[in-house]
């Protein structure tokens, strides 16, 4: 978009890597990067695949999110649903530090165990 220096993306799907050199995939319906380059928002099914090679690979859905590369931050006020083995997590509002992988929900947090 010449007018504010934005871009808009269709269908995005790329990898992030982590501080181990590992790669969480991400995708979604539709995206937009900022004019400096730091922000990506991502809308409609948004999901995040942890790496492969992760044993507790997590999975996130949500309707939109926002990362921040300098930050190495993502965000939502959306509903968030975190799955992984053994457990499922949900909340609204969301953020997790990419550096740490440190998250937190920030309102309506339910979670489901399965030790099965």
């Amino acid at each position: 978009r010449p007018g504010d220096k934005q871009m808009d993306l269709a269908t995005p799907a790329f990898s992030i890597p982590d501080t181990q050199g590992q790669y969480w995939q991400v995708s979604a319906r539709a995206g937009t990067v900022s004019a400096d380059h730091q922000v990506l928002t991502l809308d409609g099914e948004v999901r995040v695949l942890g790496p492969e090679q992760d044993p507790r690979r997590i999975r996130m859905e949500t309707e939109r999110l926002k990362v921040s590369t300098q930050r190495q931050r993502a965000e939502t006020d959306a509903v968030v649903t975190v799955q992984q083995p053994g457990s499922i997590l949900q909340g609204r509002g969301f953020a997790v530090s990419l550096a740490n992988k440190r998250y937190e929900f920030r309102s309506q947090v339910r979670s489901r165990y399965d030790f099965r």
